[in-house]
């Protein structure tokens, strides 16, 4: 009967050693904080003043501001995009929020990926350049 006990404990003890094994690894192996992708809320009001293209083979139009958030769509090299906002998230790197021309699809390109200017294209004597929050 003491045989048997020993067998019931050690299966217990395996059982919750498994357990809190999977516990840590899924605290381990957690999201980083912006995993969320916490952005600012940029609205899709008309163009800011700029637009600008692709210049890699490798960038994405983003969820978010920052190279871990979701992507909207893979780029092609020269895409073209109009400027809406910029946004600099906690790491100090610099995105824009943009429209794909000829599209209704909006979202984030990072600086490092593209071509990008604020022009003044109503001719007003300043190119308008909008922080997105």
């Amino acid at each position: 009967m003491l045989s048997h006990h020993r067998s019931v404990a050690l299966v217990v003890r395996t059982i919750i050693a498994a357990a809190l094994a999977a516990s840590t690894l899924a605290v381990l192996s957690g999201s980083p904080a912006h995993a969320a992708c916490p952005a600012p809320t940029p609205t899709n009001l008309p163009n800011g003043e700029g637009a600008g293209w692709v210049k890699t083979t490798t960038a994405k139009l983003k969820a978010g501001p920052y190279a871990d958030c979701s992507t909207v769509t893979a780029l092609a090299e020269w895409t073209d995009f109009y400027l809406h906002c910029e946004y600099t998230n906690i790491y100090g790197n610099l995105w824009y929020y943009v429209r794909l021309k000829g599209t209704s699809t909006y979202g984030w390109v990072y600086d490092g990926d593209v071509d990008a200017a604020w022009i003044d294209e109503d001719n007003d004597g300043w190119a308008y350049q909008p922080e997105c929050g």
